[in-house]
């Protein structure tokens, strides 16, 4: 279970991460 969580998250972090560079 937190198998398919951390791998459903991971496409998550890379947003954020856009994200964050996006507003630097």
């Amino acid at each position: 279970i937190y198998f398919l969580i951390f791998i459903l998250f991971i496409p998550v972090l890379g947003l954020l991460e856009n994200k964050l560079l996006n507003n630097h």
